[in-house]
């Protein structure tokens, strides 16, 4: 692979890194919000309780979707492997 190959995955790579790093923040953000509003109506309030759960969900998820990212930003950086694509 010459070096002009390898800048344009590495900024793919980069690119892909960065906006699944925004969604985690906003998915984290989205989070506190949920937590902040199930603790202002209580625990075992239905809306409370169905909104943080939705919103862990989404957060995890991110949070993967991050992980994973970069995980193969990592790979291809550190050991100048081409990173499988996501499933």
């Amino acid at each position: 692979m010459d070096r002009f190959e390898q800048a344009k995955i590495e900024a793919r790579l980069k690119e892909a890194l960065g906006e699944a790093k925004a969604l985690y923040e906003s998915s984290k953000g989205e989070y506190l919000r949920a937590l902040q509003r199930r603790e202002d109506l209580g625990s075992t309030h239905p809306d409370g309780a169905l909104t943080h759960r939705q919103a862990l969900e989404k957060r995890d998820w991110a949070l993967g979707k991050y992980n994973q990212a970069l995980l193969r930003f990592n790979r291809f950086i550190l050991d100048g492997k081409l990173p499988e694509e996501p499933k």
